[in-house]
This record gives structure tokens, C-alpha cells and sequence, in this order.
């Protein structure tokens, strides 16, 4: 009799702390849930149906994603499909250039890509410093093959500085002349997309750019005095009242915006003879067409 409730004493325990460990178990555990229910939401249809590839990817996220914004992490997962190759060091990156520019004449985009890419990994090795347009035709690849909102991105990142490679710090000259054919081109891709309004404010910026890079190239120390005499030459006619006008006059027409020619011109020069840092100018212009736009729409 003891020796049996001694039994029902020991199992009654065991019960106990059986049951004890599973509720441990069961309140420490965290929650499981499937991939397709935890997916990030800010990605599904954000290229408006331009790109279906990627506005239906599925992110492997954890529970609780953060959202991380429109095209997030590495842009190159979006268009670049086929891999690169394993070994660029002491390879010709002109080889690479030229060969993505053969696939782009036959519309072969993906292999244009991973030319483009292939060149700039052996731009790396290279003791040339390649310039900013040999970078800009990724972008413009991208907007011709239809991934215009990946493109966009890109441009987007090149104004900061982001390129595929980066040689030493530029100094002032060499960024605003970096950021004046960067915003060439997305005027260039404004226009293509027939947005006139908005391609306007980039041709002006570019406008008001040019005679900035005009002027510090004026101040260069020249062999001869016709050559410095030819650059003096092409800044005033660049900061002429008359030539940025008649410069503004198609654009204008294209935008439905005729007739402000000249306050817009007026308006470049005023900030020009400022003297400031071009690259805060450039908001400044920016600031000032807009303003000019909104008063002569309403």
C-alpha cells in the first residue's frame, strides 16, 4: 500500500512537470507564419504595370517586414538576370562597351546589361578614369528597354554621387560638370515620356550649369590669348539674355508655356551672377522656374 502511493505520488509529479515545461515552450516560442503572408506590401504594383516582373515579386521577409521604400537594396536584381563573368582584372573594359552598345542596336537588353555591367566590374582594374557618360548608359539602356521607373532610380542615385565606380573625390568643377550631364539626360528621358512641364525645369537647370562650367573654364590659364579670347567668347554668348531665351523658346512650346521666355532667361542670370556653389543654384532655379510656371498657369 505504501509502496503504491509512493507510485501515484511520483506520476502525479512527473504530470506536473510535464505539463509546466510545454507552457514554457509554448510562451517563449515565436510565431511562424508563411512566406506569402508576411510579404512587403510597398512592392507589389509600384511600376504601375510597366514592369510586371517586378512589381509581382514575392521578398522573403521575417516576421513584421520593414518597409524599406520603392526598389530597395541592390537595384541590380531588378533587370540584371544573366551572370557576370568570374574574372575582370586586367580585361579591356572598352571591349565590354562596345560590345553592349552591339546588343543595344539589336534591342538584346539583357545582354547589354551584363556587358554594361561586365565593363564597369573591369573598370575597377583599369588605371583610366573612365568619365561619367560611360556610366550614364546604363540608365539610358534601362529607359529604352521600357524599366524606365529602375532608370529613373538610377539617375536619381548618380546626382548623389553613386556611381558604379568611384576613383577619389571630385573636386567642385568635376561635379558640377558630373551633374549637368546627368540632368541632360533626365531631361532626355522626361521629353521621351512626352513630360514637358517637368523636363523644363531640368533644361533650365542645365542652362543655368553650362554657363557656370563656361564661366570657371574662362578663368583657366591658356597658352595663347586667342584660345582664352574664344572661351570669354562662347560664355557671354552662353549668359546672353537673347541666347537662353531663344534656347527656351521650343521647350516652352512643347510644355504650352510660350511667352515666358524671358522672364524665365532674367531669371537663370539673376541667379548666375549670384556667385553661389552651382550645385545649390540649381535648387534656386529649380525654385524660380517652378514659381514662374505656377503663376502664368493659374
Amino acid at each position: 500500500m505504501f509502496v503504491t502511493l509512493i507510485f501515484l505520488v511520483v506520476v502525479v509529479i512527473f504530470i506536473f512537470l510535464n505539463l509546466r515545461s510545454k507552457k514554457i515552450i509554448r510562451e517563449s516560442s515565436p510565431k511562424i507564419r508563411k512566406i506569402s503572408e508576411v510579404q512587403n506590401s510597398s512592392y507589389q504594383g509600384q511600376l504601375k504595370g510597366r514592369d510586371k516582373d517586378i512589381s509581382t515579386k514575392t521578398i522573403n521577409k521575417t516576421n513584421n517586414p520593414k518597409n524599406k521604400g520603392y526598389l530597395s537594396g541592390p537595384i541590380e536584381k531588378y533587370y540584371l538576370t544573366l551572370p557576370l563573368e568570374n574574372n575582370s582584372k586586367g580585361k579591356d573594359p572598352q571591349k565590354k562597351l562596345t560590345e553592349a552598345v552591339e546588343h543595344k542596336k539589336n534591342e538584346n537588353w539583357e545582354m547589354a546589361f551584363k556587358a554594361l555591367h561586365e565593363a564597369y566590374e573591369r573598370m575597377k582594374y583599369s588605371e583610366i578614369d573612365y568619365g561619367i557618360d560611360k556610366f550614364l548608359r546604363l540608365p539610358m539602356y534601362l529607359h529604352a528597354a521600357g524599366k524606365k521607373d529602375i532608370a529613373w532610380k538610377i539617375l536619381n542615385n548618380y546626382l548623389r554621387g553613386e556611381y558604379p565606380i568611384i576613383k577619389g573625390e571630385k573636386n567642385l568643377f568635376q561635379q558640377v560638370m558630373d551633374q549637368l550631364e546627368i540632368k541632360d539626360k533626365m531631361r532626355v528621358v522626361l521629353e521621351r515620356e512626352k513630360k514637358f512641364t517637368q523636363s523644363l525645369l531640368f533644361f533650365c537647370e542645365v542652362q543655368y550649369l553650362n554657363i557656370q562650367n563656361l564661366k570657371e573654364i574662362s578663368k583657366w590659364d591658356f597658352d595663347s590669348r586667342e584660345t582664352k579670347s574664344f572661351h570669354k567668347k562662347r560664355l557671354a554668348e552662353a549668359s546672353s539674355l537673347k541666347k537662353i531665351s531663344e534656347l527656351l523658346k521650343p521647350k516652352l512650346k512643347k510644355a504650352k508655356l510660350s511667352g515666358q521666355e524671358e522672364k524665365i532667361a532674367k531669371q537663370i542670370l539673376i541667379i548666375f551672377k549670384k556667385n553661389m556653389n552651382p550645385i545649390i543654384g540649381t535648387n534656386e532655379v529649380r525654385n524660380s522656374v517652378n514659381e514662374i510656371i505656377k503663376n502664368s498657369l493659374s
